[in-house]
């Protein structure tokens, strides 16, 4: 179970509710963790930390073509894929692949 803190803690590198932040004596774990591929930090409650993916992400449409070919949804969906793979996929660019533009042409 994860614990659920008052204040919370966001970076790049983690993404953490972390107990008594202003506590000299508190050592979060996430610190001494090194997430990769999108994935964040979470902290459980009996004081370990691990690398965990994005489980959600927003339902915007705002889709992007991303280094693998894929046309996603949005930016989160590229991490969130990126992440369960352990694969570095970023954001080719705004907008459909090119390629997936010319599949739906030849399907009509």
């Amino acid at each position: 179970m994860a614990v659920n803190y008052h204040e919370l803690y966001n970076d790049s590198k983690t993404f953490v509710d972390m107990p008594m932040k202003n506590d000299p004596d508190f050592h979060n774990p996430c610190d001494d963790l090194e997430c990769s591929h999108h994935s964040r930090c979470q902290l459980f409650a009996n004081g370990t930390a691990t690398c965990v993916c994005p489980q959600k992400c927003p339902l915007s449409l705002t889709p992007v073509c991303a280094t693998d070919g894929i046309t996603y949804d949005n930016e989160c969906e590229v991490q969130r894929s990126a992440c369960q793979r352990k694969s570095h996929i970023a954001v080719r660019h705004q907008g459909p692949c090119v390629a997936d533009i010319k599949f739906d042409l030849l399907n009509r």
